[in-house]
């Protein structure tokens, strides 16, 4: 499912317009991505948490040269499912 499909999907269950449902997924996506850059952690009850991991500098060789590649620090956004949300896969695939 693509951000049009997931819009699409929106405004049929809320029985509102597409671009309402727009608005609101472009919202809701906006005030996540607000959050984790404040370094706040996001959690959608039944569903899961994001959050913003700090990954450290790191030092790289690839396997292929012997060239040494600094990696600068980061954060990078990370997404860890609930339980709830894991046993409705479970349940409909398992």
């Amino acid at each position: 499912m693509n951000k049009n499909e997931l819009v699409t999907a929106v405004s049929k269950q809320c029985g509102i317009t597409k671009l309402e449902a727009k608005k609101s997924v472009d919202a809701v996506f906006e005030s996540i991505t607000k959050a984790l850059l404040r370094g706040e952690i996001v959690s959608v009850r039944g569903f899961g948490k994001f959050w913003a991991k700090y990954c450290p500098a790191t030092l790289k060789t690839p396997p292929s040269s012997k060239i040494i590649f600094k990696i600068p620090p980061k954060f990078v956004p990370k997404f860890c499912a609930f339980e709830r949300l894991k046993r409705r896969f479970w349940l409909d695939f398992g």
